[in-house]
């Protein structure tokens, strides 16, 4: 038990940390997510420096010393640290609002305490912060605390939990449940939706599938099988048809990319197992859509895919007026934006009255994520993602050309590429990539990938 408790434990709780807000998403408001997620990260944080990963047989207390050592070392521990104290100030910089003018008798944007500070709108920035915390502690424990076979730990306990909720939800959808029946609706104005986190779980799950495999754990196996039909029945339900499409074809490219790299490792069996449990996936995928009401969002998505309409009428329109309000706010506030969740503030004194007419009420976002990101965020916020992204970025390639010579090719090296073919595009047409409960899952999936390529075959009294 305690060998299990030190190779795994750590794997599990960063896996529970990772998709807490996926399962939360419908249940709590922002405030009860964040005290979840800054508890869920203390104990991570804990587990991080007393149970990490040990190699080549080393004790404990070592492996303690090797964790906290490096932790120290790396720059990205740094860089996530300012990444924090930036939402810190983010959260507490409050108060951007809309005030009347009694003397011009006009509208106006009231600014944020500190004017010359990143701000927010009151309630906006407090599940941000605590999921920095969350991906702060997630990021730090992969890159310097888990194991090979606790990476595969990592991916299966991602998927298979949030995959067993995505088949609750589902249930619940099917029956009529009114809160999930208007969650699957996505509405084209308002394109932040959590399928885009279900999507990357089960990406994460399907290289998962393969690690479980080749270490003969078959337990694992068949609760992945359960974990990827429901991360596909989230991605369905619960993501618009861009970003649904995209990450199919992923999907698809990752079960390929598998069976052509562990062939090897393969016996008849694990390779017939596999990709019967592929098969029964993507079938009950189809069986949902085919369930599903037609006058519910699945069913419209399913019908206008079949129609190959991928947009509804006056979609590209609404975007580039939407694309152009974005641009007027950054070139107001170019460095901080105009501040998080203010967006939705800022239509109403940058849409003409002839395209106000065309912008539907409630519009909380742009129809594409990177005007989001610089108009909200400014040239700082979006140089923080540039800045963490280039740091996954280096140590991906920085491995990849290390141990060309001696790789030992697994799906989960393939995942980086693939999860920014996926999410690039996406992005292009939604803002979901920005929602905290998909931000945590997405730089944990990138992280990972990222920390596991390339494998180096080593020798046997190496090996974790």
């Amino acid at each position: 038990m305690q060998k299990l408790i030190s190779k795994y434990a750590l794997a599990a709780h960063l896996g529970l940390l990772t998709v807490a807000p996926l399962l939360l998403f419908p249940y709590c408001g922002s405030g009860w997510m964040a005290a979840t997620l800054l508890w869920l990260s203390l104990l991570g944080a804990v587990w991080v420096v007393m149970e990490p990963s040990r190699i080549g047989g080393e004790m404990p207390h070592n492996a303690r010393e090797r964790v906290v050592r490096t932790i120290v070392r790396d720059p990205f521990t740094y860089f996530i640290l300012a990444l924090v104290a930036y939402s810190v100030i983010r959260w507490i910089n409050g108060g951007i609002a809309l005030k009347y003018d009694l003397e011009l008798q006009a509208w106006s944007l009231k600014s944020a305490m500190w004017q010359y500070m990143p701000g927010s709108v009151d309630g906006q920035a407090e599940l941000p912060f605590a999921a920095s915390v969350a991906m702060a502690v997630v990021l730090i424990g992969i890159r310097n605390a888990m194991g090979k076979s606790a990476r595969i730990a990592y991916c299966a306990t991602v998927a298979s939990l949030a995959g067993l909720m995505g088949l609750f939800f589902a249930y619940c959808y099917l029956v009529g449940d009114q809160t999930f029946l208007l969650l699957s609706q996505c509405p084209p104005n308002s394109p932040a939706f959590v399928g885009m986190g279900f999507g990357v779980a089960l990406l994460l799950g399907t290289a998962g599938m393969f690690g479980a495999n080749e270490n003969r754990w078959l337990q694992v196996e068949f609760l992945l099988v359960f974990g990827l039909a429901g991360c596909m029945a989230g991605l369905l339900l619960f993501s618009g048809i861009v970003c649904t499409l995209a990450f199919l074809a992923a999907a698809l490219l990752m079960v390929v990319i598998g069976f052509i790299t562990v062939n090897s490792a393969f016996e008849g069996a694990g390779s017939f197992r596999c990709g019967l449990f592929f098969i029964a996936v993507f079938v009950a995928a189809g069986l949902l859509a085919v369930l599903a009401d037609p006058s519910s969002g699945l069913g419209l998505r399913y019908r206008a895919c079949k129609e190959l309409e991928l947009w509804p009428e006056g979609f590209m329109r609404l975007r580039g007026i939407l694309s152009d309000v974005a641009a007027k706010v950054f070139t107001r506030n170019p460095w901080l934006g105009s501040g998080l969740g203010s967006f939705k503030l800022d239509i109403r004194f940058f849409v003409s009255p002839e395209e106000c007419r065309l912008v539907p009420i409630g519009q909380s976002m742009a129809l594409s994520g990177w005007w989001q990101l610089v108009a909200e965020r400014g040239v700082i916020g979006a140089a923080f993602f540039a800045t963490g992204l280039g740091f996954l970025a280096w140590t991906y390639l920085s491995r990849l050309v290390a141990g060309f010579a001696n790789l030992k090719w697994r799906p989960l090296n393939f995942l980086f590429p693939v999860l920014l073919l996926a999410v690039v595009p996406a992005t292009f047409f939604e803002c979901s990539v920005w929602r905290s409960d998909v931000l945590i899952v997405l730089a944990a999936a990138l992280a990972i990938s990222a920390n596991s390529a390339p494998s180096i075959k080593k020798p046997q009294a190496e090996k974790e």
